[in-house]
């Protein structure tokens, strides 16, 4: 007797493990994708940092208008002073498009549903993020180095360099509001699950590598 109810406790012990056993197969746990903090999406290859799931936000008019006034100042400005800087319309016309997606971008970031976005779009956005104002920070030093040039020369146009320098100061006000915000959607990505958190994590510890804090 003392046999069989030890058979029949043994059968009931292997049926409960064969029964947990195909539970937990059909339920696996999703493995966190280990990520490469050093990875740039290959962001900068592109030349539009804009993509479909983003809210088209329209730059101001005061910003456009800003850039266009000082595009037209450049151009109307003595051949002596144009040969003084390397800024020019091509410049203009290509500064226009940055400011545009960086804005764009900035917007998406700052956005009261940001925080509820996915992983995949915040990283995405972050990268692009600072992508647009390493972009930003390029055209900015283009005008100072361009101030820098007309107040060395003998050129006198004191317009051309206030307006070349208001312009770089819009530039760069955009540029901090974009780089202050990748910190912010750090934080989104973070605590937008395990995936946000081994990429900010090893993000974090990049840096700590890097520059030892």
């Amino acid at each position: 007797m003392k046999t069989i109810v030890l058979i029949v406790i043994a059968l009931l012990i292997i049926t409960l493990l064969i029964l947990a056993f195909r539970k937990k197969k059909k339920t696996p746990l999703q493995p966190v994708t280990p990520y490469d903090p050093v990875d740039r999406e290959g962001y900068s290859q592109r030349e539009n940092l804009v993509e479909q799931s983003d809210t088209k936000y329209t730059v101001p008019t005061q910003e456009v208008h800003q850039i266009e006034l000082t595009s037209s100042a450049v151009q109307h400005a003595s051949s002596r002073a144009r040969s003084a800087i390397r800024i020019n319309q091509a410049f203009f016309n290509k500064l226009k498009n940055t400011y545009a997606q960086a804005y764009i971008l900035y917007m998406n970031g700052n956005a009261a549903n940001a925080k509820s976005r996915n992983y995949r779009y915040l990283k995405s956005l972050y990268y692009r993020s600072v992508e647009a104002g390493a972009r930003l920070h390029a055209a900015e030093k283009e005008c100072q180095q361009a101030v820098a040039a007309l107040q060395r020369s003998s050129s006198g146009e004191s317009a051309l360099i206030k307006s070349v320098g208001q312009c770089q100061s819009l530039i760069a006000k955009l540029r901090i509001s974009v780089w202050n915000n990748t910190h912010t959607l750090k934080v989104y990505i973070r605590d937008s699950g395990p995936e946000g958190r081994a990429w900010y994590n090893a993000l974090e510890q990049k840096h700590k590598e890097k520059y030892g804090k």
